[in-house]
């Protein structure tokens, strides 16, 4: 079944997609764009990407640090 999107009005349609960012760790839920490091032991502790986009003050749901993870120009070198 298909349907006509033209007849829909989705929220956030034209929004960025953390999963398709850069910053994105899938495996974990985490956006390694803002995080804490701790000043003891030097370890990170990154963000939820949720927290990220829910915060006005960090991406927001605007997605304003998203960078995609697609790169879209390939260059290849000259083949000897």
């Amino acid at each position: 079944m298909f349907v006509n999107i033209s007849t829909q009005i989705i929220k956030n349609i034209n929004t960025p997609i953390c999963s398709k960012c850069r910053f994105f760790v899938p495996t974990q839920g985490l956006c390694n764009k803002f995080g804490e490091k701790n000043i003891i032991t030097g370890l990170v502790k990154f963000d939820y990407a949720i927290a990220n986009r829910t915060n006005v003050k960090l991406c927001g749901i605007n997605g304003v640090y998203y960078e995609s993870s697609i790169n879209t120009i390939m260059s290849y070198p000259d083949k000897p």
